[in-house]
Order: structure tokens, then sequence, then C-alpha cells
């Protein structure tokens, strides 16, 4: 398993853990974090990706058959150099899992649209380190034009917007109005898209 963004190695511990055979490999920028996930995994990179020779950590071609990059492709400058030069480490059957904030969030819509703001913060939607932004069409866009095909994605919705969502999800016909934002005949799925934080995806080279 490839872990990007691995950060103190928690969930590659865990992974270990539970199936004690695997073989965990992290990439994890803050040297602090990753000297204590070097403790609990088999290699760690302390350096970019674009840096990074995995063959140094002996990964052979065609070996990886989990790669996870939690909150890590909206960091990235170029994530599909990125996701396609990562394909000739996977197996076959190889998943991806990934999570990525929703930038079809409904919050940062009233924000820009109706506010005329686009908020950046020191965490969250608007983090001051995001680089790319995606929706959940652009997310399947980006998964497609690297190679993948996306097998399933669940949503993290909103705190602030699961009453509303709540409220209307099994409607008919669904019309919302959102401070001076109006949306009218929206499905079920594009209603949970618009009250989602964030994404999580798993995708297999296509």
């Amino acid at each position: 398993m490839l872990d990007v963004g691995c950060a103190t190695g928690l969930f590659g511990g865990f992974v270990k853990e539970k199936h004690p055979g695997a073989k965990v490999i992290g990439i994890e920028l803050n040297r602090a974090a990753a000297q204590v996930a070097r403790e609990k995994l088999d290699h760690v990179f302390e350096r970019r990706l674009e840096e990074i020779d995995l063959a140094e950590a002996g990964v052979a071609p065609g070996s990886i058959d989990t790669v996870v990059v939690a909150d890590v492709l909206e960091h990235m400058y170029d994530p599909w150099h990125f996701m396609t030069d990562l394909k000739r480490h996977l197996t076959p059957d190889a998943q991806i899992i990934a999570s990525l904030p929703n930038t079809r969030n409904l919050g940062l819509l009233l924000d820009f649209a109706d506010r005329g703001i686009w908020p950046y913060s020191d965490k969250g939607l608007l983090d001051i380190t995001h680089i790319r932004f995606f929706t959940l069409r652009e997310i399947h866009r980006f998964f497609a034009e690297t190679g993948y095909k996306v097998e399933r994605v669940a949503h993290n919705l909103d705190d602030n917007l699961k009453p509303l969502y709540q409220a209307n999800k099994d409607k008919p016909s669904i019309n919302i109005r959102f401070g001076r934002l109006s949306f009218e005949q929206l499905s079920n799925a594009e209603l949970a898209e618009l009250c989602t934080w964030q994404f999580f995806v798993r995708a297999r080279p296509a």
C-alpha cells in the first residue's frame, strides 16, 4: 500500500496490524510526522512526489494494490501527471482510495455567487494550500482522463447543510432557496452534491 500524505502513519500502522504481511510505504513532507511514521511503516519518503523513485523502496512495477490519497490531490500542481505515472506501479486490480473537498458546496457557492467572496482560510474547503478544485463531475472526469474508472463515491455531508438535505431529499420535485440563490427541479443526487463537504472515492485502473 502507498499512503500519500501519511502524516504520522496512523492509518498505515492500522493496516499492518490487521494484515501483518502487508508492506506499507508512506509519503510525508512534514519531518516530525515522517519520523513518527517510520516507527510504524516499512518505508517513509520525506520528499515531494516529483522527487520520489519508488524503486528506492523496493517497489517493483505492478506491485502496489492500494493507494491512499486522502485530502492530497487538491494540494498538487499536476495531479494528472502523478495519477498517470502511478499506473505503471499498480497491479491490474489495484484500488485508489481518495478523498476530495467539494467545490460545488452550497455554502461555498453562496459566498461566491451571492456575497462575492472566496474566503481562503487555514483549513476547510478553501484551505490556503489548495491548488486544484473539484466538483463531482470533475472528479469523474479527472479519473477518466488519467486512466481510472470510479467504482464508488460516498458523500460526507456538510454539518451546516444536513438539515436542508434531510428536509428535501424525499420530495418528488426539489426546489430550494439558499440566501439569494434558487435551485429548481433538482434531483436527489444533485441535492446531495450541493450539501456535501467532501467526497470519498474508490477507483481502479481502467
